[in-house]
Parts: C-alpha cells; sequence; structure tokens
C-alpha cells in the first residue's frame, strides 16, 4: 500500500495545504477512499456532567398537625393522586374543641355587641342617649367585630373548614375532629402519620407535591461554567431527556470547584421522579455546525482538514472542531454545506499524497 501511495505522489497533481488534491476514481480507489455527507446539527457535545431531578420550591408543601391530638383515620396513602380540599386524614384534638368554644364565646359576645348597637343607634338618633355612649357602644361593636374574626381564622388555620365554621355557628355544637387536607392537586411523596398515633403540634404528616413540572440541576465544572448560556442543552438517553438550560449559577462550590446548570422539565411523565440520579451530557448551541465521522478528519500543525469531493479531486478545508463523542465529530466551516461529499475513510492516505509521505505533522 506503502509502494502505491509513492507511486500516486509522483503521478496525483497537489498544491500545499488548504488548497486542492487531482484524484481519479481509479487512484480514490486505490487509496481506499470511501465517501459520505455531513449531517448538519444545532448543537455539539461538551462535557459528560451528573445531576439530580428536584422539586420547584412552590410545586412541594407539607401537610402538618396543626395541634396535638390522635389521628383518628388516614384517607389516603403514599403514592396516592389527590385534589386540592381532599381529606388526608382526620385528627381528634382537645385544642381543636377549645378553639370552637372560643369561637362561640365570641360569636355571642358579638350577637349582644350587634343588639346593642342596632339599640343604641335609634336612642342615639331620638336624642334619648349621649354622645358618649354611642361611642362606647360603636367601640363594644368593632372589637367584638375583630374578636369574631379572630377566632374564625384560628378554627380556619387549625384545618376546620368554612362548612363547618358555619354549621358551628348555626347549630353551636363542637366537633373535635379536624380535617386535614390536601393544600393543592398533586401526589402524597410520603406519609409520615398512621391510625391511632398520638402526634405533636406541627409535626409533618404528609408530604404532597405537584410533578407537572420538575428541576434538572447538574454539576459544571467551573471551567465550563461561565462559557454556558441559557439554551444550550442537557441530554440523557436511559430517560430520554433533551431539555434546554434555563437558569446557570453564579458561584463555585469551594471543595468539588463546581457550579449548577438548571433545566426545566414539563409534564416529564412516569419515568423521571424527584430524587432520582441522572448521567448525562451538556450539548452547546451552534450555528453551521456538522457532524462527520471521525475518519473524515485529519490533523497537520495544530489545525483539523476533511477533505472535500470535487469533480477532478477533492478541496482540502480546514475546520474547527467544536466537540466530540464516540461516535463522531463535530465540525464547523463556511465552506460546508449538507450536501457536500467528503472522504469519511482513507484521510489518512490523502492526507499523505496531499502532504508528500513522510512529511511531519
Amino acid at each position: 500500500m506503502r509502494f502505491l501511495i509513492l507511486v500516486l505522489i509522483n503521478c496525483l497533481t497537489w498544491a500545499g495545504a488548504d488548497d486542492h488534491i487531482v484524484v481519479n476514481a481509479r487512484q480514490g480507489e486505490i487509496l481506499g477512499l470511501k465517501l459520505g455527507q455531513p449531517e448538519a446539527v444545532t448543537a455539539v457535545p461538551l462535557q459528560a456532567v451528573t445531576g439530580r431531578i428536584t422539586l420547584p420550591p412552590d410545586a412541594e408543601r407539607w401537610v402538618n398537625a396543626p395541634y396535638a391530638g390522635l389521628i383518628e383515620a388516614i384517607k389516603v396513602s403514599s403514592g396516592a393522586t389527590v385534589k386540592q380540599g381532599q381529606v388526608l386524614a382526620t385528627l381528634v384534638s382537645p385544642q381543636a374543641a377549645h378553639l370552637q368554644q372560643d369561637y362561640l364565646t365570641a360569636l355571642g359576645k358579638h350577637r349582644l355587641a350587634a343588639a346593642s348597637y342596632r339599640r343604641d343607634q335609634g336612642l342615639f338618633a331620638q336624642g334619648v342617649i349621649a354622645k358618649r355612649r354611642w361611642q362606647e357602644t360603636q367601640a363594644d361593636y368593632s372589637a367584638s367585630q375583630a374578636a369574631l374574626k379572630t377566632a374564625e381564622q384560628a378554627l380556619l388555620l387549625a384545618g376546620i373548614g368554612a362548612e363547618q365554621v358555619k354549621r358551628l355557628a348555626s347549630q353551636g355544637v363542637i366537633e373535635p375532629r379536624l380535617l386535614l387536607t390536601a393544600p393543592i392537586d398533586g401526589v402524597v411523596l410520603t406519609r409520615e402519620a398512621h391510625a391511632g398515633q398520638r402526634v405533636e403540634r406541627f409535626a409533618p404528616l404528609f408530604h404532597i407535591a405537584s410533578l407537572t413540572t420538575l428541576w434538572l440541576e447538574v454539576n459544571v465544572p467551573q471551567e465550563l461554567l461561565f462559557t454556558l448560556n441559557p439554551g444550550d442543552r442537557v441530554r440523557e438517553a436511559r430517560l430520554h431527556l433533551d431539555v434546554p438550560i434555563s437558569q446557570i449559577g453564579q458561584s463555585v462550590d469551594a471543595k468539588t470547584q463546581t457550579g449548577w446548570a438548571r433545566a426545566v422539565i414539563e409534564a416529564p411523565g412516569n419515568r423521571i421522579k424527584p430524587g432520582q440520579s441522572i448521567n448525562g451530557r451538556l450539548w452547546r448551541l451552534v450555528s453551521r455546525g456538522y457532524k462527520v465521522s471521525p475518519g473524515s478528519i485529519t490533523s497537520y500543525r495544530g489545525g483539523h482538514y476533511i477533505f472535500v469531493k470535487r469533480d477532478d479531486g477533492f478541496d482540502v478545508i480546514k475546520v474547527a472542531v467544536l466537540g466530540q463523542d464516540d461516535q463522531a465529530h463535530y465540525i464547523q466551516s463556511d465552506a460546508l454545506t449538507a450536501d457536500s461529499v467528503l472522504v469519511i475513510s482513507g484521510a489518512t492516505a490523502l492526507k499523505a499524497v496531499w502532504l508528500g509521505l513522510g512529511e511531519e505533522e
């Protein structure tokens, strides 16, 4: 083979770097040249990265026990899909009874103050009572309104629903059970309580999250961190993930010397879960990028070159190598199009013809 190439060097017309080599079909066969076309791409691979699927901060809620008590019943299990307002558990609590009693007391005082307000309003209009007494009646009425509103808010914060408050006001029947409800539509990630369990105030009982949107946060080496741009992508073949970076961290961890980049995953589906680890790769957006086989590229004096087919031979084109993976190289050149035909195998032999056998790179 080397002898044939030596013969060809003597027979072929060639000029220096960045020029043209005249090669006919027979000579191409002797050199073992195979031709193919580049694939236009909009992104090129960078470094492999690790990361984790996380929840956006506004997508998760904890349901805590508003007061100490006994878990009477659990209505949902871990993994259940729930709607906002759906009952998760019932809690029997002495404090709930006390809150309702406080509400009924405030309600009684307010009704009495309201009656005094209506009576004294008429008496003051008739000139029967002094202005000072009317002002005192107004102040008592306002204070009773505020106390009733405070007692009502305490019930609502404790998990007693508005309908239950209305029944309490109309019927006066105290119910020591609190209905713990879902604050959002979502999935029960964890259940920390069981029926018959006594819990303290603020004890965490249910962890609920909306899974319609998740975050992918990847660890980025510091040398790459500040060259990324929003819109560059993270791809993970196993999970079929291909998502754009939306936010890039502006600090570096002192121990690991890495930062982070975040991508938003809309409608992730069942295969992607919060807490899941991923092994992916960063991809940079490019214009006029092409994917070629590794055998298409040859090096010379620190530069990278390809051989593009012309009618009577090949043009030697200098290219920029933007990235590579196990299967391909990713290059950029204004002289290339997706319709170009180039050498994909045998470039080393053609390079020998181009430079003259034995010349150093």
